[in-house]
């Protein structure tokens, strides 16, 4: 039986205008929607690339893009579960 992920990322700065307005920062905590428990190793990337990051053992991760992936999409994916896609821009709207 395959779970569904939630997902709770949180952007710690969305273009860091001030550093680098190049830049995209993205940072969060990848749970399972059923138990609320944190799931270790998944795989955050942009879809339809081999660009991204894999949480740590508490869920967590961090990525850093180039401000051109601002309107993509992210794939949020784990062995045993259903993969989550969630817009970047949205990321920003629920942040901002």
């Amino acid at each position: 039986m395959k779970f569904i992920i939630t997902y709770f990322l949180i952007v710690q700065a969305f273009l860091l205008s001030a550093q680098n307005p190049e830049i995209i920062k993205i940072s969060g905590k990848v749970i399972s929607r059923k138990t609320l428990e944190p799931i270790p190793y998944a795989h955050v990337i942009l879809n339809n690339t081999s660009i991204g990051t894999i949480t740590n053992e508490f869920g967590a991760f961090r990525l850093v893009l180039p401000n051109k992936y601002a309107n993509s999409t992210l794939k949020i994916s784990s062995i045993g579960y259903e993969s989550t896609y969630m817009p970047i821009s949205s990321v920003s709207k629920r942040n901002n």
